[in-house]
């Protein structure tokens, strides 16, 4: 893949992320998802929630990811795509005394579930 030299610029508010690392690992096109990786966010869980809501990121009760909070971005109005998806671990920060640090998942690209379910779902291979 070679380097990535930025994280995709379709955040609402890229400047919420200021305090987040990214390592940005693969993609996988054949599910619709142009970049994957992990993150993690100085501050607790509920801090780096709130980085993820402010740009622009609505959290999703009815995620698969067990362990996880998910927050999706909406994608294309009209058909949900280049969605993004972060996944926050609900139990894991380092360390555990001092400056926290949440870590979770993300992946860029696919169709936003809740408004192209079936496209979503032909790309979950």
């Amino acid at each position: 893949m070679g380097n990535v030299p930025s994280v995709p610029i379709f955040l609402a508010n890229g400047n919420a992320l200021s305090g987040f690392t990214f390592t940005l690992t693969n993609s996988k096109l054949e599910a619709g998802q142009t970049e994957a990786g992990t993150f993690f966010g100085i501050g607790n869980r509920s801090q780096v929630e709130r980085a993820i809501e402010a740009a622009g990121f609505k959290y999703h009760l009815l995620g698969l990811d067990r362990g996880f909070d998910e927050y999706r971005s909406p994608g294309d109005p009209n058909t949900g795509a280049n969605s993004g998806h972060f996944n926050v671990n609900r139990l894991h920060q380092n360390p555990l005394v001092g400056v926290p640090v949440t870590p979770g998942n993300m992946h860029f690209g696919e169709h936003n579930p809740f408004t192209s379910p079936l496209q979503h779902l032909g790309e979950q291979k």
